[in-house]
């Protein structure tokens, strides 16, 4: 009788934990980030040291959970 063992990651920790490495092993997955340990933002758009948007980004001036200060509205779409 032939069995077969299939096994599916449970959670996304275990991909970024056992997956990832062992690709990496296998010269199947890159290493070379431009700021290693840094942020998504970061690393795709290759600006170390910016994790946040840029000031000129469109989307700069929309910030979430950020208290307001006297006289300020918030620009997030809520008040």
């Amino acid at each position: 009788m032939l069995v077969l063992a299939v096994s599916n990651p449970s959670s996304w920790e275990d991909i970024v934990e056992l997956l990832v490495p062992e690709l990496q092993k296998r010269g199947l997955y890159w290493e070379d980030y431009p700021a290693p340990g840094g942020t998504l933002r970061e690393n795709m758009g290759e600006k170390p040291g910016e994790p946040q948007l840029a000031a000129d980004h469109p989307g700069f001036k929309f910030k979430w959970n950020v208290p307001k200060t006297d006289g300020e509205v918030a620009t997030n779409g809520h008040t």
